[in-house]
């Protein structure tokens, strides 16, 4: 009759069934249907006959279960458990179908019951800690609900009761700490919830134990504490694109752009140029001004999308900062063609009118910036808008209307007062200017930078010596300041003190702090020998610089315009510039300098292409536009000639006094564009 048996269960296939009185073990529903067990067992069954109706109820509750037929299942577990009540695993299932049908009392009695019946069982702890959760989920999530018996808190607390029941009875089961700490965090318990959740680290495989816990620090504001178990869940697992994604986003709130880029980095390599963390990844380049990487990566990602806001944006701002004018224009317009009252995308857009020389077009950008006071007050960048206008009315020579802006600014906030005074300098209201420097330095006896610029003004006003011993008395408490001793220098120069100026950069060598600092002092020195036309000596001093510094920029710049504009030692002149382009190949300054001397070795052709490149950056140098005007003589073109020389005349005329360009050179180029119009006017012909 054992065989027998046996063989009636392979007939039935898998099956859930209870062994003894301690449990149930699931299996697979017949796929025919239910089968009469009572029937097929009821010939010399070697059970006993209570048991094994039990056993037929339940499976065929199971069945009913498997169907989706909820009522029949109860009902048949039911009768199972009426045959034999002591066991825990139709109490479980009982639980279980309750839990299912939303009858949470049901659910947790039967459940509490399994538990009793058997204590060393995990999987009845783990259903009522599972039930309590819910009733705890849905008591949060539903306000309208009436009042139960038990608080949210409460049903909570009764699933961290099972849970620490559950650490007893399995202490190597990491799910049991991760449902621990995500408890504890609830209950307002950290201490417990990240010792969870650093015991979950223990056993587990994953580095979710480390999220949690970094998530917790985020929520309270420890940037510095969320990072560190990140990067603790990265040693565990370095490739978890989620932790990855979260240690990038905190960097990039912390401020930390150049760790976060090379997280971006990873990232995007693992999601195989994920547009979103590509998005992230230019966030943190341009936040770290690396700015043609971003370019790169935006670019490859307007290759593949279309670029949303947020991206066309960051791609502005990086042509933007490149000084590719042009570019940074047109992205900009197509975010406002989008949202025509994109605050960021406004200002910025007028930055790139600014820096091209637009000022014009920057300063009604810039004006309907300030007119919009409600939303500009709101991202806090209202007095931004209002310096900005204030500088590009200054470029357009309404000092008028700068000024009464500055005025207005200074009534609420006394730092405005700085730009006033400069306003009042570049308008060469020098009596206000002075008077408001006097008051400004007075309240402010030991502000530098007020110090350098009221002294300034009263140079220009033609009182150097006043300057010049204004700024001697800050050196007094700042001998180791080092923009002091360039400007005294200057003040020195400007008043062609020549010997005066060595001597205080001399004495400055010695003073001030770090090879930096000392090389700095050099180069101004160079400058003074250059400026007396002791080539000699200047070009001696630069190439100590270089000695200690191959790559300064600024020197091997200064030294290559030295050699091409006396037009010697070309060769090794234009050496020197493309050295000094070799990191800034859109520096305006650098550009000119090539084309400079490039039209000295009589390459004009490389001359237009690098001069011209030049004034597409810098719009308003002098200098440029007088080197164009030469350019264009020695071609023939004595028009085009004539209008470069023109605005360089122009620009110095509104800069004089501001050191720009010495009285001299200004000369010479307004001969020369005498000489132009005169051929122009012999070539009409007579009427």
């Amino acid at each position: 009759m054992e065989r027998r048996f046996f063989r009636v269960f392979h007939r039935l296939s898998a099956w859930c069934c209870i062994l003894g009185a301690c449990g149930a073990v699931c299996a697979q529903s017949p796929a025919s249907g239910p089968i009469n067990l009572d029937r097929a067992l009821q010939e010399d069954s070697p059970l006993e006959p209570d048991r094994a109706t039990s056993y037929y109820h339940y499976s065929l509750g199971k069945w009913y279960e498997g169907n989706g037929d909820a009522a029949k299942a109860l009902s048949e577990m039911r009768l199972a458990l009426e045959t034999n009540p002591t066991s825990s695993g139709i109490h479980y299932e009982l639980a279980f179908l309750y839990a299912r049908m939303g009858d949470v009392a049901e659910a947790t009695r039967y459940a509490e019951e399994a538990v009793k019946l058997d204590a060393a069982n995990p999987d009845p702890h783990w259903l009522l800690a599972n039930i309590h959760l819910g009733a705890h989920a849905r008591m949060r999530g539903d306000r309208s609900a009436p009042s139960p018996s038990a608080a949210p808190d409460e049903n909570l607390r009764n699933a961290v009761r099972e849970f620490e029941a559950l650490e007893k009875l399995t202490p190597e089961d990491s799910r049991v700490y991760y449902s621990l700490g995500g408890a504890y965090f609830e209950l307002g318990e950290p201490a417990k919830a990240i010792a969870a959740f650093e015991k979950y680290q223990k056993y587990a495989g994953s580095d979710a134990g480390y999220r949690e816990i970094a998530r917790y620090y985020e929520g309270i504001g420890d940037l510095d504490m969320a990072a560190e178990y990140l990067g603790k869940g990265l040693e565990l697992q370095p490739e978890s694109a989620e932790t990855l994604m979260a240690l990038g986003s905190i960097y990039l709130r912390q401020g930390k752009n150049k760790e976060a880029a090379p997280v971006f980095r990873k990232l995007l390599e693992l999601s195989d140029g994920n547009a979103r963390v590509m998005r992230y990844l230019a966030a943190s380049l341009v936040e770290a001004n690396e700015y043609e990487e971003a370019v790169k990566a935006l670019e490859e990602l307007a290759a593949k999308t279309r670029l949303d806001r947020t991206a066309q944006l960051l791609l502005g701002r990086s042509y933007l900062e490149l000084g590719r004018l042009p570019e940074a224009v047109k992205t900009l317009k197509e975010v406002l063609a989008q949202v025509p009252y994109d605050m960021e995308a406004r200002f910025y857009l007028g930055r790139a009118y600014e820096e091209g020389g637009q000022y014009k077009d920057a300063s009604q950008i810039y004006e309907a910036l300030v007119n919009d006071r409600d939303i500009s007050e709101a991202g806090g960048n209202y007095a931004l808008f209002q310096q900005r206008l204030g500088a590009a009315w200054l470029e357009l020579g309404e000092y008028d209307k700068a000024i009464a802006l500055y005025e207005e600014m200074a009534e609420t906030d006394p730092k405005a007062n700085f730009q006033l005074l400069n306003a009042y300098r570049a308008s060469k209201r020098y009596d206000k200017g002075l008077a408001l420097g006097k008051s400004m330095v007075a309240k402010n006896p030991e502000d530098i930078q007020l110090g350098i610029a009221y002294a300034w003004l009263l140079s220009e006003a033609g009182k150097g010596k006043a300057g010049a011993e204004h700024l001697s008395g800050l050196l007094q408490s700042h001998p180791e300041n080092t923009d002091l001793y360039i400007y005294l220098s200057e003040i020195y120069r400007e008043d062609r003190r020549f010997s005066d100026a060595e001597k205080v950069l001399l004495n400055g060598e010695g003073r001030v702090k770090g090879a930096a600092a000392v090389e700095q002092l050099k180069f101004q020195r160079a400058a003074i020998y250059e400026r007396q036309k002791e080539y000699d000596r200047a070009e001696t001093l630069f190439k100590e610089i270089l000695d200690a510094s191959p790559d300064d920029a600024k020197v091997l710049n200064y030294l290559g315009y030295m050699l091409a504009d006396r037009g010697v030692r070309l060769d090794e002149a234009i050496r020197y510039i493309q050295g000094a382009l070799k990191d800034n190949p859109r520096n305006g300054a650098y550009l000119d300098s090539l084309g400079w001397a490039y039209f000295k070795r009589n390459d004009l052709t490389n001359a237009e292409k690098y001069l011209l490149e030049a004034s597409n950056f810098v719009k308003n140098d002098p200098t440029i536009h007088d080197h164009l005007g030469d350019l264009y003589f020695e071609l023939g073109q004595l028009d085009k000639a004539r209008d470069y020389w023109a605005e360089s005349v122009r620009i110095s005329e509104k800069n004089a006094g501001a050191g720009d360009r010495s009285a001299d050179d200004v000369q010479k180029v307004r001969r020369k564009l005498n000489q132009a119009e005169e051929s122009l006017r012999k070539r009409k012909p007579q009427k």
